[in-house]
């Protein structure tokens, strides 16, 4: 009776942590909305990173992301790793462009000073000419403000 009782709070707490485990997963993933989508599209595609409006800082939440692409640069030494800013529509051509490209650097800085080589770093930015999702609204523009991470073989 007493290694039943034993077994079956074992099996709850089991339960119980992988849940938790879950559940940060699943924050995580939540970083990079619609990458799910993305990577069907685009397999090459590793990662995403969000910005705010105007912004180019990439913050910390990030920092699963940024990890992600360092690990896969390292498991294939040959790869390059592109950087592929974007923008929102709002706002001029050359803007956006700026921006896009301002938001490539940062998160190459961030990839640099985790120790990725600057020679195994590409950047691309393209303003708002592929967004992710064209609609309007604040949604669509904060999940086109971004920087995809890519693999270049």
């Amino acid at each position: 009776m007493i290694n039943s009782l034993v077994s079956i709070i074992s099996i709850l707490f089991l339960v119980l942590a992988l849940g938790g485990c879950a559940s940060k997963a699943k924050q995580v993933d939540m970083e990079n909305i619609g990458m799910e989508k993305k990577l069907k599209e685009d397999p090459e595609t590793i990662g995403m990173i969000f910005f705010s409006t105007g912004d180019s800082e990439v913050h910390e939440r990030f920092i699963y992301t940024l990890r992600n692409a360092i690990d896969a640069a390292k498991a294939n030494p040959h790869v390059i790793i592109s950087l592929v800013g974007h923008s929102d529509a709002r706002g001029d051509t050359p803007l956006n462009y700026k921006l896009s490209e301002d938001r490539a650097v940062s998160v190459r800085g961030k990839l640099m000073n985790m120790g990725l080589e600057s020679h195994r770093i590409e950047i691309n930015s393209i303003g708002n000419a592929i967004p992710l999702d064209p609609g309007q609204g604040h949604s669509p523009w904060a999940r086109n403000r971004r920087v995809d991470i890519r693999i270049k073989y």
